[in-house]
């Protein structure tokens, strides 16, 4: 019996997420941490409501996690210069250095999951997987993954 495509997401999801941890564990971020860095990366600077908001989490979690990326390293809090009340989040060279690694994982987990496939293979796989995911997008407009990740793709 083929193997339903639920199950085959769930188990790519399972491996991408392996293959992150192991690799992030050693600059010392995890790939619920990654999240939080990829969307500073690619919106600073920006409020941790922003960032909450934006990435779906609970203040609450948000704070744990910015005071994680702040205590590592990877994350400045700095006053705001429109409401001097409020503060903004900006990735330090720490973060700065991460956020592009993250890329090289994305591109060196699909080599390494895509690399037996042809060319044409590939681009009927993306095609394929756009038209799941547009579809999704259309029939639920509030669409979480893509607002987590602030629409981010492998593509800076």
């Amino acid at each position: 019996m083929e193997a339903s495509f639920v199950y085959q997401v769930l188990i790519l999801k399972k491996q991408f997420t392996n293959f992150c941890n192991e690799r992030l564990q050693k600059m010392g971020l995890s790939i619920g941490l990654m999240f939080f860095i990829i969307y500073i990366g690619k919106h600073e600077p920006c409020s941790p409501g922003e960032l909450s908001t934006a990435i779906r989490m609970d203040t609450g979690h948000t704070t744990r996690s910015i005071d994680k990326l702040v205590k590592g390293g990877f994350v400045k809090k700095e006053r705001s210069n429109i409401d001097r009340r409020s503060q903004v989040l900006c990735l330090t060279e720490k973060g700065r250095e991460a956020f592009e690694r993250v890329y090289l994982l994305f591109e060196e987990w699909e080599e390494q999951v895509l690399n037996d496939m042809t060319k044409d293979e590939k681009e009927t796989l993306h095609l394929l997987l756009d038209k799941i995911i547009k579809k999704e997008q259309d029939d639920v407009r509030d669409y979480a993954i893509t607002n987590r990740l602030g629409n981010f793709d492998t593509k800076k």
